[in-house]
């Protein structure tokens, strides 16, 4: 059968082939081309006939391949008019899509003429955090939109701090609303099985009751709000009605997994009591997956990289990616220090490995990339200029690497490119890159976080040292709030639930409010890549990977991860043995390290 993917006939043919036209088989004329037209329910131009039959001349040996390609041909034009159709209103116009113009033909031609290495570069898209567009909600229509990301770094009046925690409440009560429990009527053991909705903060404010009400009269109340502490250092709950109440946590009982921080939009159940609204469970409110979500808001609507407007670009991307990419893979590190002999070491046998790799695999390398914190002082500047043209000098040590790999870089907190802790941060500025990037042909230095669309995939990269902040300002301390030990399994838990990479307040970890949206996670992407200073792990939630490289200065570890099938490997150890190379293809979960 034939593939548009694979190489054309007449590339193939011997000179003496090509001298000799009239041994060709060809029967094709134009009255087939028509009938093929016609099938199905097109009208093709004049001019759209004759290009028609002088592609297929040129290009095919055989009748045989002529009708098949022409089929191929067909079927796309028709596959666009019906999406085309869809997408207008105007009935009027709709009869006008099944004319076969010879541009629309053109157009088509040269889709199908692509070869798998054109498909594979389109299919992967960087977007840096600076020119994310934003989802809004406007709660009183209920509608969504997608905006354009502001320009300005700093915004220009406080208002923009007040949208951007008023969206991200937004975004959650609208989820959360929509959530099947609710949908049908929350029941709790502790409201005698009656059905319960969300009550706004402010009917609650200066309610009554006292301590020596009975326990039996106590009302319970479900409430959707943001943790605030006040200047009296106790913890409140918010909402969209601008009313804030005090908590008491003493009785409080932690719902689920996670962590629960100040800045964190949680679901409380509890009663009022002297004004206060004692707590008696607590826990992040239920996440969404991403189909759920786009199903909801539209395909126009979650479009970040104007590539997937429709369900039939969708569609498209998904026939693609499972012709072109299923060998394609990222190699993602973590704290990969650039000044350490044994770390370039290391680097050195990676790329011996994967040198041969057809294709090549995308190496994602971030932050930190010095085991010093980065200062202006002292020669800085220099020194770090040298370690990356050190690593341009050993990636052209590999000329395949140096020529067709792609390298996306990514800074880490103490990196240079922001003199404050403030996210999302630039990428790493052009004068520390340039003699990297001109020995290595696809080298990109970006934002973090970042976004990247492989195909149908949207797959996000973070690097951010959080996971211990989480921790140390959870409001929770009971270890059984890590999950078998484990707080980057915590963390993933949180940022899923909350729909956002930092849910901290700004004081811990402070954000451009014109940027927030570059944080958020909703709709979930497809990976999450959480890098951290912490050791590796891997959780699906929601459909949703979220991974942690592991630090590859401390002890060696790596992900591979294969977004087609969405396989992940945690790796390190020997990978140019048998036995890595199998562990990849199977998509199983490995953790070791390079000796």
């Amino acid at each position: 059968q034939y593939s548009i993917l694979e190489p054309r006939a007449t590339s193939r043919r011997s000179s003496s082939q090509t001298q000799h036209p009239q041994r060709r088989t060809m029967m094709m004329n134009k009255r087939k081309i028509l009938k093929a037209f016609k099938a199905r329910g097109l009208t093709p131009q004049a001019e759209t006939l004759t290009y028609t039959l002088n592609f297929l001349s040129r290009e095919c040996d055989t009748d045989e391949d002529a009708t098949e390609i022409c089929k191929d041909i067909v079927h796309a034009i028709k596959s666009r008019a019906i999406a085309s159709s869809s997408n207008n209103d105007n009935n009027n116009k709709r009869s006008n899509k099944n004319i076969v113009t010879p541009r629309m033909l053109a157009a088509v031609v040269a889709e199908l003429s692509k070869t798998e290495e054109d498909v594979i570069n389109e299919a992967v898209q960087l977007l840096d955090a600076f020119h994310t567009k934003r989802l809004h909600y406007d709660a009183p229509n209920k509608q969504f939109s997608l905006l354009d990301g502001p320009v300005e770094l700093h915004a220009r009046d406080p208002l923009s701090k007040v949208e951007m925690y008023r969206q991200r409440y937004a975004l959650i009560h609208q989820r959360v609303l929509r959530n099947e429990l609710f949908r049908k009527g929350l029941r709790s053991s502790l409201s005698n099985g009656n059905v319960i909705s969300l009550t706004p903060v402010e009917s609650l404010v200066g309610r009554g009751g006292s301590s020596s009400s009975g326990g039996s009269s106590r009302r319970n109340f479900f409430l959707l709000g943001m943790i605030v502490q006040m200047d009296d250092f106790h913890y409140y709950l918010e909402d969209l009605t601008s009313s804030s109440i005090r908590m008491d946590l003493s009785e409080a009982v932690l719902l689920g997994e996670g962590y629960v921080t100040e800045g964190c939009i949680v679901l409380v159940e509890g009663y009022v009591m002297d004004g206060t609204l004692h707590v008696k469970s607590i826990g992040h409110p239920p996440s969404e997956s991403r189909n759920d979500a786009v199903n909801v808001i539209g395909y126009q609507n979650t479009d970040l990289f104007d590539a997937v407007g429709s369900y039939a670009d969708h569609e498209q991307l998904l026939e693609q990616e499972a012709q072109c990419g299923m060998d394609s893979m990222f190699v993602i590190l973590s704290d990969v220090y650039l000044d350490r002999n044994d770390v370039m070491l290391k680097l050195k046998i990676m790329f011996d490995a994967y040198q041969h790799f057809d294709p090549l695999p995308i190496f994602v390398f971030m932050g930190n990339f010095s085991s010093v914190p980065f200062t202006y002082a002292n020669g800085g500047v220099k020194k770090v200029m040298g370690y990356f043209e050190e690593l341009g000098n050993l990636i052209r040590e590999y000329p395949s690497l140096a020529k067709d790999a792609r390298f996306i870089f990514v800074p880490g907190p103490k990196d240079p490119g922001n003199s404050t802790p403030v996210s999302p941060r630039p990428p790493i500025p052009s004068l520390f890159s340039a003699s990297l990037r001109q020995k290595v042909s696809h080298a990109t230095f970006t934002s973090n976080p970042c976004r990247i669309r492989f195909f149908s995939r949207e797959i996000v990269l973070s690097r951010n040292d959080i996971i211990h902040k989480m921790k140390k300002h959870s409001l929770f301390s009971n270890e059984k709030n890590d999950l078998d030990g484990d707080r980057g399994k915590s963390y993933a838990h949180t940022i899923v639930d909350q729909g956002h990479l930092c849910p901290l307040p700004m004081n811990y970890n402070p954000i451009y409010w014109q940027h927030d949206q570059s944080l958020r996670l909703y709709p979930l992407p497809h990976t999450i890549i959480a890098g951290d200073n912490y050791r590796q792990y891997s959780m699906e939630k929601r459909n949703c990977q979220v991974v942690n490289p592991g630090s590859f200065a401390k002890d060696w570890s790596f992900v591979v991860y294969r977004p087609v099938g969405e396989e992940l490997t945690q790796s390190g150890r020997s990978v140019d043995s048998g036995t890595q190379q199998k562990a990849v293809l199977d998509g199983t979960i490995e953790f070791s390290r390079i000796d």
